[in-house]
């Protein structure tokens, strides 16, 4: 809520009061003396405001309507009005300061009274164009009424109260004018300081952000060259990664050759290990037939014995013929019997040979069954090695590829912290020009 203007006044004068420092106690009393004797106020005027004092109040009362009726035709006026007081309230104060007008007591007190007013205008954001406007109006009030009443009876008061009138007015347009500029001046200085504070505030500001720009700027470049270090050392962790996977893949190649190899090797022992127990059962069908050609040599033998038993039986030419005939088979018999047990031995050592050779083959096959076996599980192995190292890989890769991207935000921080350091220092040199353009003004 905005304060109105009588408390405004009240608190002027209690600023006054208090000892505070007050910009407007420059008029000093010669000063004033000097003002009103240029406006011709001399005491036997003064003397006359005094003596007109209920003529002025009443004319005072008569003008409060017709005063405040125009003020409110204005927008800005009536704003301000509304925002700061009551037409009612102020048609009060307005009947005082008018009433205050006959007075012979022109002193520092009454030039405080005014500069309380002019400070309170000035607070509200009242124009001076608009308080000279309402001097205006009542002063032209005053002198059409005063010379309407003593047109006919006294003109040479009625000029000599107008003229007055006009000129106490006029000094409190004056004084009032003063505060306005005094306050102005003020508020300029008092800018002028906050100014010149924000100034020194930005030459600071300045000077630190462009050393923190530049320590900025360094540690960027430090990092981008330890980025950079640790791109080259992921490169070649990555290059060497990708020489680990084509060795790795060749190994993989080689032991898919060796499993394959291994299973050929394994089904060639299964083929041969066939083909020998085919062997083995050829040679035990090879002793079968020995034992019945060996049946048949023994009847054979029998019957060459009994065939030279009867021969000689027989007697004659035709028994000597058989005779020889029975020794022949006989003989032959003998011969087969003894290639036939020659002929087994050598197949049961052949046997004893194909059964060791079964037993050596056995354990073979179990060897590369195992040896398989163990080649497939390297396989796995190495296909679970492959995998992670592919993985390890993709990972690398893409470390890689942060760093790279990290080296290039390193690159634009350097760049953007050098860029904020040279501006740093522009803004610093900038604060400094102003500052000396302000001391300059």
């Amino acid at each position: 809520m905005h304060p109105t203007l009588e408390n405004q006044m009240e608190d002027y004068q209690e600023r006054t009061q208090s000892g505070r420092p007050n910009v407007f106690e420059h008029i000093t009393e010669a000063e004033l003396e000097e003002r009103k004797r240029f406006l011709n106020l001399t005491p036997s005027r003064l003397k006359l405001l005094v003596e007109s004092k209920s003529l002025i109040s009443e004319l005072a009362h008569e003008l409060v309507e017709v005063f405040y009726k125009k003020l409110m035709e204005n927008d800005e006026l009536q704003s301000i009005i509304r925002e700061n007081s009551t037409v009612e309230r102020l048609g009060k104060t307005f009947v005082r300061y008018c009433e205050s007008l006959a007075t012979d007591q022109v002193d520092l007190d009454y030039v405080k009274n005014r500069m309380r007013i002019g400070d309170v205008h000035n607070r509200v954001r009242l124009l001076p164009s608009w308080y000279i406007a309402a001097n205006q109006v009542i002063m032209e009030f005053f002198i059409q009424r005063i010379m309407e009443k003593y047109v006919r009876h006294d003109v040479t008061r009625g000029i000599e109260l107008t003229t007055a009138l006009s000129g106490l007015i006029n000094l409190d347009t004056q004084i009032i004018m003063e505060s306005y500029i005094a306050i102005y001046i003020k508020d300029r200085m008092r800018v002028q300081e906050e100014i010149k504070q924000v100034q020194r505030k930005l030459v600071e500001s300045g000077e630190t952000l462009a050393a923190t720009a530049e320590e900025t700027s360094s540690s960027a470049s430090e990092m981008f060259y330890a980025t950079e270090k640790v791109y080259e050392d992921a490169q070649r962790i990555e290059a060497s990664s990708e020489n680990i996977v084509v060795h790795a893949t060749t190994g993989e190649e080689i032991i898919d050759r060796t499993f394959e190899t291994m299973e050929q090797i394994e089904a060639f022992f299964k083929g041969v290990h066939k083909k020998i127990l085919k062997l083995s059962e050829s040679s035990n069908q090879i002793e079968t037939i020995i034992e019945f050609i060996q049946k048949i040599s023994k009847m054979t033998n029998i019957l060459a014995l009994n065939a030279a038993i009867e021969a000689s039986r027989a007697g004659g030419e035709h028994g000597r013929s058989f005779m020889v005939v029975a020794n022949e088979v006989k003989k032959l018999a003998d011969d087969t019997s003894k290639a036939l047990t020659e002929i087994s031995e050598l197949v049961q050592v052949s046997q004893t040979d194909v059964q060791e050779v079964v037993s050596s083959l056995n354990g073979t096959t179990d060897m590369v069954e195992a040896g398989i076996s163990h080649a497939s599980e390297a396989k796995t192995s190495f296909q679970d090695i492959m995998k992670a190292i592919t993985e390890s890989l993709a990972g690398i890769k893409k470390v890689t590829s942060d760093i790279k991207n990290l080296e290039m935000v390193s690159q634009e921080m350097r760049d953007a912290s050098s860029n904020v350091a040279e501006l740093a220092g522009e803004l610093a040199e900038i604060s400094r020009e102003i500052n000396r353009k302000i001391n300059q003004a």
